[in-house]
């Protein structure tokens, strides 16, 4: 049996690596979330660093870069859960497909892809990593259907700043 190994980064990540079947794997943490007590499945989104976290168990599976809420369209701080799931949501107010859609609120706040025009065009890929959106949370192409296949209605879902 080999010991796990603690590592601590300045980045406020905390790394530790288990073993299984004798093969190193390493566990990232951030230290604001380590805290949840949520058994099975958690998206976090950290408005700070522009980035989205799955976790399960309260370990972090993976992490992508995002584009969040403007000034003025800020992406809403608290406790949620996956309201429901579209493959292909269409926004009547901004004429655009936001695939892989997860509302996290009842008043139109979602995780989705970054928009698509109705001629196919992908809005935003420049842009994930900086607050620009008009309060969603914005994932990058494959990033967003892999959340949205991974997670279930209900998921919680964590906004801090």
């Amino acid at each position: 049996v080999q010991k796990p190994i603690n590592i601590s980064s300045p980045g406020g990540i905390i790394g530790l690596t288990v073993y299984r079947n004798n093969s190193p794997r390493i566990l990232a943490i951030q230290k604001r979330v380590k805290t949840i007590e949520n058994k099975g499945k958690a998206i976090v989104i950290d408005l700070s660093e522009q980035r989205l976290s799955n976790y399960e168990d309260g370990y972090r599976v993976v992490s992508h870069i995002v584009s969040t809420g403007k000034s003025g369209y800020n992406t809403p701080v608290g406790e949620y859960d996956v309201k429901n799931k579209i493959d292909r949501a269409f926004s009547k107010t901004y004429g655009l497909y936001m695939p892989f859609w997860m509302a996290f609120t009842y008043n139109g706040y979602g995780i989705h892809e970054l928009p698509e025009w109705p001629g196919g065009y992908k809005e935003g890929e420049d842009h994930l990593g900086i607050p620009v959106s008009h309060g969603c949370v914005r994932l990058g192409v494959n990033s967003a259907e892999q959340i949205y296949n991974w997670s279930e209605v209900g998921t919680p879902v964590i906004v801090q700043e």
